[in-house]
């Protein structure tokens, strides 16, 4: 199960540096969503904040957002790894 995280990780994932964070988000239109609790972890359901944002998963032009709730990093990456 390792092997597949790992190559999710190497294959698919661009890290965004903490700094950048923001304007990345920005750049998708997110930004906003976000700051006013509107975005939910695709997961659990839990409201997504700036500092419990784990994943950001594009599929298809839409975006995925994953909490930082170890049991949602898990399953995104076996759902879209």
């Amino acid at each position: 199960m390792i092997e597949k995280y790992l190559s999710f990780i190497t294959e698919k994932v661009e890290a965004i540096i903490t700094d950048s964070l923001k304007e990345n988000l920005e750049k998708i239109e997110y930004l906003d969503k976000i700051e006013k609790g509107e975005v939910k972890c695709a997961i659990c359901g839990k409201v997504i904040k700036l500092n419990n944002l784990s994943l950001i998963i594009e599929e298809e032009g839409d975006y995925k957002f994953i909490c930082d709730d170890f049991k949602c990093y898990s399953e995104a990456l076996d759902r879209w790894g």
